[in-house]
Formats: structure tokens, C-alpha cells, sequence
């Protein structure tokens, strides 16, 4: 069983590995996507996060859910609510939790949605990753967020 990571962790991996040119965005045409069901529409404009693009490129929180969750959910474009509320009417299980890997389980839908929203948010990142902006919204959603495992 691997280690549980804390939000720092998560919020930190989602720093490190993202640029504003590198995040999973995908331009979505207007025909294709119901823009009531996509909740960053407003912010991003034509673009839409989806969990997983077609050439694998995944998203904050895309990048925590299994290679079986990707396959059935990564083409997903609406918010982490939607997800986890379209998991819970189709499984009838515990949504968004049972899609993530063992070792992001247990931190609150809150949480992903603030992580999401950090990913998606062209405003929070430049060429080199998160912008003084970004790194401010990071740190708030880990003092938020902040579990007793993030002491260590």
C-alpha cells in the first residue's frame, strides 16, 4: 500500500509539473460542449479542461485518477462536482474518491475543485509554471486544506 500524500504534496506536484503552455486545455468547439455543464467555461472562454486530451496529457486532477478511471472518465469535460456527481448516478459509488489513485484517496471534493480551478485558471500561470498569483492561490489552498499528515 503506498503512502497517503497530503494536500501539500498534491498541491506541489500540480506546481512542478505545469506551465501555462503545458496544462491539459483543450479549445473545444461550441457545438460539442454543453457550456452550462462547463463550469470554467467563463474563465478559460473557447477552452475546457478534460481530464485526459486525446494525446494523454492530463489535468490536476486527472493526472490522480487511475489508467481504469482515465479510460471510462478522462474525455469528462465539466467540473470536479460534475464528475463526482455523474460517478455517483452511474456507479452508485463514493464519485470522485473511487476514480483516484490509493494514494490521493481521502481528501475532501472541496479540495479537488480548489486544485482544479488552480490548474485551470490561465491567470495563475506564465512559461515557468505558477506565476506570484498562482503561488499565492497554492499556498491558500494548502492552508485550507492543511491535514495533520502535511506536519511531517
Amino acid at each position: 500500500m503506498k503512502e497517503k500524500k497530503t494536500t501539500k504534496e498534491i498541491v506541489m506536484q500540480v506546481a512542478d509539473t505545469y506551465t501555462l503552455n503545458s496544462r491539459s486545455i483543450e479549445v473545444c468547439a461550441e457545438s460539442t460542449v454543453d457550456l452550462n455543464d462547463v463550469q470554467m467555461y467563463d474563465a478559460l472562454g473557447s477552452e475546457a479542461c478534460a481530464y485526459q486530451t486525446k494525446d494523454g496529457n492530463m489535468c490536476a486532477v486527472g493526472m490522480c485518477m487511475t489508467k481504469e478511471s482515465l479510460e471510462e472518465f478522462g474525455s469528462f469535460i465539466g467540473s470536479v462536482r460534475d464528475l463526482h456527481n455523474t460517478t455517483m448516478n452511474q456507479r452508485n459509488e463514493q464519485g470522485l474518491e473511487c476514480l483516484l489513485k490509493e494514494e490521493y484517496r481521502g481528501h475532501p471534493l472541496e479540495f479537488w475543485s480548489e486544485l482544479q480551478g488552480l490548474h485551470d485558471r490561465n491567470d495563475f500561470w506564465d512559461e515557468d509554471g505558477l506565476n506570484e498569483r498562482g503561488k499565492i492561490q497554492a499556498s491558500k489552498i494548502i492552508r485550507e486544506f492543511k491535514n495533520s499528515k502535511d506536519e511531517r
